[in-house]
């Protein structure tokens, strides 16, 4: 596998302002766009979009609501069914992380999602290939290692 293709309609944040409080949805303010991500083993950071802050709180989820999903090899492109991909979205959510992914005053939020679409993508007889609707992601400090690389970005 190459790569696996995402066209996003929209980009939700499940937002509390405490890390025991209630949440919320906010829907970005970002046009629908497309992104790639490599196939195996290789770590690509994302922007997804540059936006005046956030309140300070505490970020849950971050979902990716999805049109289409296809994954991507060097002769052929299949669709891949994602649980919910249209209605709630591919969701990133933190791991080890309490109440959330910490959004500070001033600070910039970084965080980073591992893919390897050979170990996330499942084959199912009669659906075809099926990505969990459930992606890991893991708070970066800052600055990290990953700032050498330049992030694919949609502002």
């Amino acid at each position: 596998m190459l790569a696996v293709e995402f066209d996003v309609a929209r980009v939700d944040l499940i937002f509390a302002q405490s890390a025991e409080g209630p949440e919320e949805r906010i829907t970005l303010p970002i046009a629908p766009f497309r992104f790639y991500l490599p196939g195996v083993g290789l770590d690509v950071p994302v922007r997804i979009a540059r936006l005046e802050p956030v309140a300070v709180g505490f970020v849950r989820q971050i979902r990716l609501v999805v049109d289409q999903v296809r994954a991507l090899d060097a002769s052929e492109s299949q669709d891949v069914f994602t649980p919910s991909g249209a209605q709630t979205g591919l969701k990133v959510v933190p791991r080890g992380e309490d109440g959330g992914f910490p959004v500070r005053s001033a600070e910039t939020t970084r965080i980073l999602v591992e893919f390897n679409a050979d170990e996330q993508l499942r084959s199912n007889r009669g659906v075809g290939l099926i990505l969990p609707p459930t992606i890991d992601g893991d708070l970066l400090p800052t600055p990290t290692a990953y700032d050498h690389l330049e992030p694919a970005e949609v502002v």
